[in-house]
């Protein structure tokens, strides 16, 4: 599973620069090759990124962007329960910035739409 998960090794052992450039490169791949088979590898990749991202540079603007597309990749996935860790993850932590509506937003549909949990998604709304 590749859920936003706290226990990953936050050591900057690799820059910033060079997660952002091999974040760039997976998406460049992911959205050519739509259906091309080795997508789901490639996804997986660029989530396992994201996260390594989001949780090495917490304070960094883009983490926060990361963990919103490391939830709609997750989806796309069929990984419902690992978008809904990502959104709460990004709601804790953002939970002031203007991203964190849209994240509220998107873990109700999701909720609704992939879970049919039509009653924890209207709980969801209600915090909007």
């Amino acid at each position: 599973m590749f859920s936003c998960d706290s226990n990953l090794n936050t050591e900057n052992t690799i820059s910033k620069e060079d997660i952002k450039k091999q974040i760039d490169s997976l998406k460049s791949e992911l959205y050519k090759g739509i259906s091309n088979p080795s997508n789901d590898i490639t996804a997986k990749l660029v989530v396992k990124q994201y996260t390594n991202y989001a949780y090495a540079f917490r304070e960094d603007s883009l983490s926060k962007n990361y963990l919103f597309e490391c939830a709609q990749v997750n989806v796309g996935l069929g990984l419902s329960p690992e978008a809904i860790a990502n959104l709460d993850t990004l709601v804790a932590w953002y939970p002031q910035d203007k991203i964190a509506p849209s994240a509220l937003q998107f873990k109700a549909f999701i909720l609704d739409d992939r879970m049919h949990r039509w009653q924890k998604a209207a709980e969801v709304l209600d915090e909007l």
